[in-house]
């Protein structure tokens, strides 16, 4: 399946961050630590793969944070139109899709 551009680039803007959270780890001490290959770290960083939930689970208390406190520098992304989203809307955006699909 092809990533729209919005994806793509919310999927960068991740990879990004997470290279710069890595700060002077290196690709190898944090594939370890997290239990992660070290080509899949890199391909994240770099934008060309998206990340799962649990990988980047691994990935940020190798680093000593929580996914949350990484999700708070990440801007969420409205698909829809393109523009970032505070972290209430995006909540009370994903909360409405649950039950969307739960009642759908």
């Amino acid at each position: 399946m092809r990533l729209t551009r919005r994806e793509a680039r919310l999927r960068i803007h991740i990879g990004r961050r997470l290279r710069s959270q890595r700060g002077e780890w290196s690709l190898s001490a944090v594939s370890r630590v997290a239990g992660l290959s070290k080509s899949y770290l890199s391909e994240v960083e770099r934008g060309r793969q998206s990340i799962s939930v649990m990988a980047l689970t691994r990935w940020t208390r190798a680093l000593g944070c929580s996914v949350r406190e990484f999700a708070q520098e990440v801007p969420a992304l409205d698909l829809v139109s393109g523009r970032a989203m505070s972290a209430r809307a995006c909540s009370v955006g994903l909360a409405a899709a649950i039950r969307a699909g739960a009642t759908g």
